[in-house]
């Protein structure tokens, strides 16, 4: 039991920094999305649809400090 009391502390108490610096750069994750389909072309090869890069960005409202404007 005091094996186990030792180790829940040196983990929790000792190694809390390591574990946090982890937990922050485990919180984003890029996942890039390969597009299935190409670019359409009409009969006179003009371009109906094309592929376009863009960009989704989520905010937890929870974990936003609450910002002053001056």
């Amino acid at each position: 039991m005091v094996a186990l009391l030792i180790g829940l502390f040196y983990h929790q108490i000792i190694l809390h920094n390591d574990y946090e610096v982890q937990s922050e750069s485990n919180r984003i994750r890029v996942q890039p999305i390969i597009p299935k389909r190409g670019v359409i072309y009409d009969r006179h090869y003009e371009i109906i649809a094309d592929n376009m890069l863009s960009f989704t960005v989520s905010v937890v409202p929870f974990e936003v400090k609450k910002r002053c404007d001056l």
